[in-house]
C-alpha cells in the first residue's frame, strides 16, 4: 500500500542489473509417483545400486538484489542447457547474465548474440583450439571469431555449419596460480576493463549461497505433501517468500549502509537471525489491514541485528564424510 520498500533501490554494476543462471538437483519424497514424473539420481554400488527421485531447479537471480527472476522445475532428463536456451529470449537486455562452465556452447553464444543479451560465461581451458590458443599466447584478453563446425536447431532456432559469431576472451589469474578463461559479448573496453571481469565473474557466486539460503534456511525440501502438484507448489511458494524477504531485507540494508558508512567494514543484516523473524511474522503481513506497518516493524527488528563483512576470508572447503547428506528429504516440521 504504497510503501517505498527496498524493491525501489536495486543495485546495478555499471548501469548494469547482474543475473546467473544455474541448476540445482533437489531431493524428492523417494515415491513411484515422484520417480516417474521427476527422474531418478542413481547411487549405491553396482551391486546395491539405489534409486533417489530428484528434480532439476533452474533459476535466473539477481545476485545484486538477492532475488529470483525466473525459475523452472523441471524432469532431470531434461537438463540445463536445454532450460536455458529456451530461456534466452527472455533474459534481461538490462541485464549481464552470468554462467558457469557447464554452459558454455556455439549454439548458446549466438543465440545470446542474436537477441542481445549481455553475458560473461566461463569456459574451459580446452574449449576449443582458439580458447587453446589463447591461453598458450599469455595475452590479458582478445576478441576472435568462432565458426560452428556443425548444425545444430532448438525449437525454432537454427545454427548452420559454418556461422560465424565475434566473441571477447579474458584471461583470468586466480591466486593459486590457475588460469581461467571467460567469454563475453561485453566489447565496450573503456566500460569493461580487462581487471573488471574477475569481479564481475565472482559475483556468480551469490546463487550457490542463494541455494544454500533456500534449502537450510527456507526449508525448500520439506515438502507439504507427496503430490506432484505440492512439489511444485512448495517450490514455487519457498522462492516468493524468499523474494519477499529480500525486499524487506534490502530496504533495512540501505539505511544500514548510511548508518555505518563511516565504519572500518561494510556492515550486513544478519541473515539467520532476520529470516528467523520473518518466517514468524510473515502471515501477518497477507491479513492485516496495515501490511505497511507490519512491513516497517520488521525493518525496525532486521536493523537490531547486524555484522561486519569481513572481506578477503578464504576458508578451505570441507567435504562432509556423509557423501549422501542431499540424496533426504528434511523432515516436515516446524521451528519453535
Amino acid at each position: 500500500k504504497g510503501t517505498d520498500l527496498g524493491i525501489l533501490n536495486l543495485k546495478k554494476y555499471k548501469g548494469y542489473y547482474i543475473d546467473a543462471i544455474d541448476g540445482s538437483k533437489l531431493t524428492l519424497p523417494n515415491t513411484e509417483l515422484m520417480k516417474e514424473n521427476f527422474g531418478v539420481q542413481l547411487g549405491g554400488s553396482k551391486k546395491t545400486q539405489s534409486e533417489t527421485a530428484m528434480c532439476l531447479l533452474m533459476c535466473s537471480y539477481d545476485v545484486l538484489n538477492h532475488y529470483y527472476i525466473k525459475t523452472a522445475v523441471s524432469h532431470l532428463e531434461v537438463g540445463e542447457n536445454t532450460v536455458v536456451k529456451s530461456w534466452v529470449q527472455e533474459l534481461r537486455s538490462d541485464a549481464i547474465t552470468l554462467f558457469d562452465r557447464g554452459f558454455p556452447s556455439f549454439f548458446l553464444f549466438s543465440l545470446l548474440n542474436k537477441y542481445e543479451k549481455p553475458y560473461v560465461m566461463r569456459v574451459k581451458v580446452s574449449f576449443n583450439q582458439q580458447v587453446k590458443a589463447f591461453v598458450s599466447s599469455g595475452k590479458t584478453e582478445e576478441i576472435v571469431t568462432m565458426i560452428s563446425s556443425k548444425k545444430e536447431c532448438f525449437e525454432k532456432e537454427t545454427v548452420e555449419k559454418g556461422d560465424s559469431i565475434c566473441v571477447r576472451l579474458i584471461r583470468v589469474e586466480l591466486s593459486t596460480g590457475e588460469v581461467e578463461v571467460l567469454v563475453s559479448n561485453l566489447m565496450d573496453e573503456t566500460l569493461f576493463k580487462v581487471a573488471d571481469f574477475k569481479e564481475l565473474y565472482g559475483l556468480r557466486w551469490g546463487i550457490e549461497t542463494s541455494y544454500d539460503t533456500l534449502k537450510n534456511k527456507f526449508l525448500l525440501t520439506c515438502f507439504s505433501g507427496q503430490k506432484v502438484a505440492a512439489i511444485y507448489q512448495d517450490i514455487y511458494a519457498t522462492i516468493f517468500v524468499h523474494n519477499l524477504y529480500s525486499i524487506i531485507s534490502n530496504e533495512a540494508q540501505v539505511v544500514v549502509d548510511e548508518k555505518f558508512k563511516h565504519r572500518k567494514y561494510e556492515y550486513s543484516i544478519n541473515k539467520s537471525v532476520s529470516i528467523a523473524i520473518y518466517k514468524e511474522k510473515i502471515m501477518t503481513i497477507f491479513i492485516s489491514e496495515e501490511p505497511d506497518i507490519i512491513v516497517q516493524k520488521l525493518v525496525d527488528l532486521f536493523l537490531k541485528y547486524t555484522e561486519p563483512i569481513r572481506p578477503n576470508r578464504h576458508y578451505k572447503r570441507k567435504k562432509s564424510i556423509n557423501k549422501r547428506r542431499n540424496l533426504f528429504t528434511q523432515n516436515n516440521y516446524k521451528r519453535n
